[in-house]
């Protein structure tokens, strides 16, 4: 109860040559969807390599300004340093006067 026998079948097949058959058009599927993703692997490799330029860039300016601001609070420190000195300095000058008119004060006192 066969309707076609093995010749039948074969001129089944060569009828169906240069049609799109579902294998064809899985691979013609393949090989675009291969070409998309490989497509989509390109652009994101270039992504990729943009966003690593741009954050070298953005670190870059980031080390130069941290930089920029230790030296300005170095600078700031050696200022301070050079202001303390000085006040102590004129600290001691003031100290040394005091001591001089208590001295003179005793002499008056005691004299």
């Amino acid at each position: 109860m066969y309707a076609c026998s093995n010749g039948d079948e074969n001129a089944q097949r060569k009828k169906g040559r240069g049609k799109s058959t579902s294998t064809g058009a899985h691979k013609i599927n393949k090989r675009s969807s291969s070409s998309a993703l490989l497509k989509t692997v390109r652009e994101l490799e270039t992504y990729i390599k943009m966003a690593k330029e741009e954050t070298e860039l953005m670190l870059n300016e980031e080390t130069k300004s941290l930089a920029n601001a230790l030296e300005s609070a170095a600078h700031a420190e050696r200022e301070l340093k050079k202001d303390l000195a000085q006040r102590k300095r004129a600290l001691a000058n003031l100290q040394d006067a005091l001591l001089e008119v208590l001295e003179d004060c005793v002499v008056s006192f005691l004299g």
